[in-house]
C-alpha cells in the first residue's frame, strides 16, 4: 500500500530532448515524488500502462507522436483520463496551441525556458493533491473493509439467531411429541389395566376353585395356574412401568426390593424361556442348592436377567444341544452360571458361540443375599464385581 502511494506521487516528464529532461529533473529534485523520464509519446504511453503518476509534463513538439496526440491517447484511457497534464513548448506563444491544450484537459501551459521555482511550485501542488487523493482512497478502502466486517458480523448474528430459533422450534416440537407420547402411554396403560384386571380376577377365582378341589386337581393344572398367576403379575408390573415413563426415559427405573427365594426366581425365568428352548429341541438341566437361599431384590428385574441369560444361551446353542444352569452360595453372594454344550454325539461337534458367555453374569447390583455378608476386603469386592461363567 505504501509503495503504491509513493509511486503514485511520481512525475512523468516527456520530452525528446535529453538536456531538457535533465534540467527538469534537477528543478524537481527536492520534491517527494520521483521524476520518471520518457523521450517519446510511445514511451510515455507504455509507462502509463504500468503505473499511475501525480503529474505529466508533456512537450508539445515531438517527432512521430506529438504532445497533443499523446495527450488525446492518455485521456482516452479510463485509468489516466484525470491525470493532470502540463504542456511545455519552446516555440512562440500560439493561442491556437494553448486552446487545443486546454480542450484536451490540460491544467497549464508553460513556455520554455521555464523558471525552476515556478515549475517546482506548480508540480508540488499536484504532488500534494495526489497524496491527499491517495489518503482519501485509503480511508475509503478502510471504511469499505469496516462495513464489510460489520455486514459479516450482522449476517453471522442473524444466522445464529435463525439457528437458535430453529432449534427452539425443534425443541418445542420434540417436547410436544414427548408429551403426546406420555399421554398415549398413559391411555394405553389405562386401557391395558381393564383386561388385565379381568385376567387377574379370573385367576383368583381359579385359585379358589383349585383350593376347594385340591385333591382332584393334578399337579399340571396347579402348575399351569401358578405360571399364569406369575405372568399376570409380571404384565401388571410392566403396565406400571409404562405409567412411570418419565423415569424410564431418563434411565432411572426404580427397583422394588422384596424377599424372594432363589429357586423360585430360577423357576420363573425357566418358565419364561421354556418356549424358545423347546422350539430348538434343546435339553435344559437346572441345578439348585439343597438349602433355600433368600434374596432381597427386585424380583421382576432378577427374573428378566436370568431369562435373558437363558435366551442368549438358547440362541447360541446348536439345535438339540444341552444347556445347564447351576446356582450355588458363595461367601460374598449367590451366583448363577450357565453352561452350554455342543450337539449330541450323532451330530458334528460345533464350537460354542461367544455370545453365550457374554450373557453370563452374577446378580451384582440387582440383589443382595440376606444370608451372606457384605464385601469388606479388596478381594471380596473384586469377587463381588467380577463377571463369571461356568463355561470359562
Amino acid at each position: 500500500m505504501e509503495l503504491e502511494r509513493a509511486r503514485a506521487a511520481d512525475i512523468l516528464v516527456v520530452d525528446d530532448n535529453p538536456a531538457n529532461l535533465t534540467a527538469i529533473e534537477a528543478a524537481l529534485g527536492d520534491l517527494s515524488g520521483r521524476v520518471v523520464r520518457a523521450q517519446s509519446g510511445g514511451d510515455a504511453l507504455r509507462l502509463l500502462l504500468e503505473r499511475d503518476f501525480a503529474l505529466i509534463l508533456l512537450d508539445v513538439k515531438m517527432p512521430s507522436l506529438d504532445g497533443f496526440e499523446t495527450a488525446r491517447l492518455i485521456r482516452a484511457r479510463k485509468r489516466s483520463s484525470y491525470t493532470p497534464i502540463v504542456f511545455m513548448t519552446a516555440y512562440s506563444r500560439d493561442d491556437a496551441d494553448v486552446s487545443a491544450a486546454y480542450e484536451l484537459g490540460a491544467v497549464d501551459f508553460l513556455f520554455k525556458p521555464i523558471r525552476s521555482e515556478v515549475l517546482r511550485a506548480k508540480a508540488a501542488v499536484f504532488v500534494e493533491l495526489q497524496a491527499r487523493n491517495a489518503e482519501v482512497a485509503q480511508q475509503a478502502q478502510l471504511i469499505r473493509e469496516h462495513e464489510r466486517r460489520e455486514h459479516e458480523q450482522s449476517l453471522k448474528a442473524e444466522r445464529e439467531h435463525w439457528e437458535a430459533e430453529a432449534l427452539r422450534r425443534q425443541m418445542e416440537h420434540l417436547s410436544r411429541a414427548d408429551r403426546y407420547k406420555d399421554r398415549f402411554l398413559a391411555v394405553l396403560s389405562h386401557e391395558l389395566r381393564n383386561p388385565l384386571s379381568s385376567i387377574v380376577a379370573g385367576l383368583e377365582i381359579l385359585r379358589e376353585k383349585v383350593a376347594d378341589e385340591d385333591a382332584r386337581v393334578d399337579a399340571t393344572m396347579r402348575r399351569t395356574r401358578d405360571i399364569l398367576d406369575r405372568q399376570a403379575k409380571h404384565l401388571a408390573r410392566l403396565v406400571d412401568d409404562l405409567l412411570d415413563i418419565a423415569r424410564i426415559s431418563s434411565g432411572k427405573i426404580q427397583l422394588r426390593r422384596e424377599a424372594i427365594v432363589l429357586s423360585d426366581l430360577i423357576e420363573q425365568a425357566v418358565n419364561t424361556s421354556q418356549p424358545m428352548i423347546q422350539e430348538r429341541a434343546q435339553e435344559l438341566s437346572v441345578q439348585l442348592p439343597e438349602q433355600p437361599i433368600v434374596l432381597s431384590g427386585d424380583a421382576i428385574r432378577l427374573v428378566q436377567v436370568v431369562a435373558n441369560l437363558l435366551n442368549n444361551a438358547s440362541r447360541y446353542t446348536p439345535v438339540e444341544g444341552r444347556i445347564a444352569i447351576a446356582c450355588s452360595e458363595h461367601k460374598v453372594s449367590p451366583r448363577t452360571s450357565c453352561r452350554t454344550s455342543s450337539m449330541r454325539s450323532r451330530r458334528k461337534r460345533s464350537r460354542r458361540a461367544p455370545g453365550s458367555a457374554s450373557a453370563c453374569r452374577s446378580f451384582g447390583s440387582w440383589s443382595r443375599c440376606t444370608a451372606g455378608r457384605s464385601p469388606r476386603t479388596a478381594r471380596d469386592r473384586a469377587l463381588a464385581q467380577s463377571s463369571w461363567c461356568g463355561c470359562h
